[in-house]
């Protein structure tokens, strides 16, 4: 058995949710909103990013709405995190790219039992290999964990599936930019257009942002 089967046999701790935007703006802004609520009740709050593009403009955002944050420019285990959000930080924001987190069976004993975590990812990848590395990071606290996937309608990988019709019927359907969505269909489509992705995908190249991964890995996308 491995690690991730023994894992997945234990109690559910982990609740993972896809967070549809209208817009890039709105999906943002309501990542700042989302990390603001969330700060009264949680003592440190995980938000990660797969392109370094998406990583700076995080970072744009906190400081215009005056969220005081970290960026973590080493490798990131579960013990790592669990014993700066101990500390009780003056910086309560701790900002990484997602091939930084480093899934771990072995937790640092010492630290101090928390009653819940928070990770926010601000898009979902091409491959859900490279989400799954976060979604196992997030097991491995051994904590309860709220983890979000925030995407926009226009990001490459959500026109894949969807192009423009989503939009138009959400808008028919009063939905407004400051709202977002929770929904299971869009969650599957997301996981079926992953999986073909990957069937494409022999030898990934890295890239800047998700246009220029698609350009990289996918050109026949675009």
């Amino acid at each position: 058995m491995g690690l991730w089967d023994w894992l997945k046999g234990r109690p559910k701790s982990v609740e993972v949710v896809d967070v549809v935007w209208m817009n890039q703006e709105a999906k943002f802004q309501g990542l700042c909103n989302q990390i603001q609520e969330q700060l009264s009740a949680i003592p440190m709050i995980l938000v990660a990013a797969h392109f370094p593009t998406t990583l700076a403009r995080l970072r744009q955002e906190c400081e215009l709405n005056d969220l005081s944050y970290v960026v973590q420019e080493r490798r990131l285990s579960p013990a790592d995190f669990l014993r700066a959000a101990s500390l009780g930080n003056a910086t309560p924001i701790m900002l990484v790219q997602a091939d930084a987190l480093i899934p771990d069976e072995f937790l640092n004993s010492g630290v101090d039992e928390l009653a819940s975590l928070a990770i926010l990812v601000a898009e979902r990848h091409f491959l859900r290999s490279s989400d799954d590395t976060i979604v196992n990071f997030a097991l491995s606290l051994g904590r309860r964990c709220c983890l979000s996937f925030h995407v926009r309608l226009q990001d490459p990988l959500m026109q894949a599936f969807a192009g423009e019709w989503l939009g138009g019927v959400l808008s028919r359907l009063g939905m407004k930019d400051s709202d977002p969505i929770e929904s299971a269909m869009v969650a599957r489509r997301i996981r079926g257009i992953q999986a073909s992705f990957a069937k494409r995908v022999a030898d990934e190249q890295k890239a800047d942002s998700a246009e220029e991964w698609l350009k990289l890995n996918v050109p026949g996308r675009v």
